[in-house]
């Protein structure tokens, strides 16, 4: 796995053969089985959002970690796995004022949208919200000039003031940006529940996702940009 663990690998091994795919039903599909529920795998996925360390939500099969590499024996089936990299942060002297972090921090997402955004001939799209991690996005790719070519939403209507949604709407309009809203009712959660769960494997923690149905990446999110940049992967929860 890469050191940020970009693709996911799910493995296991059975009777003398080792069994992995991206997904937890490649595996079960190649064994033949039905999936049994790890209750580590719940209790970690409840409290915490995803699951910790190598756990899934199935018994019996593991979650190659970033930064790992997996050995496998070809003749006995046995496996070892160990950590060829891992973060290590440790404090730098000139950044303990606050001021120099501040300035710091500035720069480093300025030089961050500054390169991640050069590579998009056909311009990037925003999935905005009124969070401060999108309006920092927004306004950070107007400082490096790389205006978004679109910006889209979603929730249930935007004539609730101050919400989400509404704040999505006023800052593509400050910003100047083509926006879209995505509507959609909370009570299609129950009925988009069963696909979702399968799709995604629970590997997602944003349960609007759910209510809106997995159909709606295919017939809304797809746009002429290269690209779709959502806040809290760039430089929000995710470091």
């Amino acid at each position: 796995s890469d050191r940020l663990g970009t693709l996911p690998l799910y493995y296991t091994a059975v009777d003398g053969g080792v069994y992995f795919g991206p997904e937890a039903k490649a595996v079960f599909a190649a064994l033949e089985r039905r999936p049994v529920l790890s209750k580590d795998g719940v209790i970690s996925f409840l409290n915490c959002g995803y699951c910790l360390g190598k756990t899934t939500l199935f018994e019996g099969v593991s979650y190659l970690e970033p930064g790992t590499v997996v050995e496998i024996d070809v003749d006995s089936g046995r496996m070892s796995v160990q950590r060829y990299w891992r973060v290590v942060y440790s404090a730098a002297p000139e950044l303990r004022g606050r001021r120099a972090a501040e300035d710091a921090l500035h720069e480093a997402l300025l030089a961050a949208h500054s390169a991640m955004l050069q590579d998009a001939p056909n311009g990037f799209a925003v999935m905005l919200s009124g969070g401060w991690d999108s309006r920092g996005l927004m306004a950070y790719a107007k400082s490096v000039h790389h205006r978004p070519t679109a910006a889209l939403t979603w929730g249930r209507t935007l004539d609730v003031p101050n919400s989400d949604a509404s704040l999505a709407a006023e800052l593509a309009a400050r910003f100047a940006v083509p926006f879209k809203f995505i509507a959609y009712e909370s009570e299609q959660l129950v009925e988009n529940a069963r696909s979702w769960a399968y799709l995604s494997e629970l590997a997602n923690d944003n349960g609007g996702w759910y209510a809106e149905g997995a159909t709606t990446l295919a017939e809304h999110y797809r746009m002429s940009a290269d690209f779709a940049l959502v806040g809290d992967e760039c430089w929000g929860g995710h470091g």
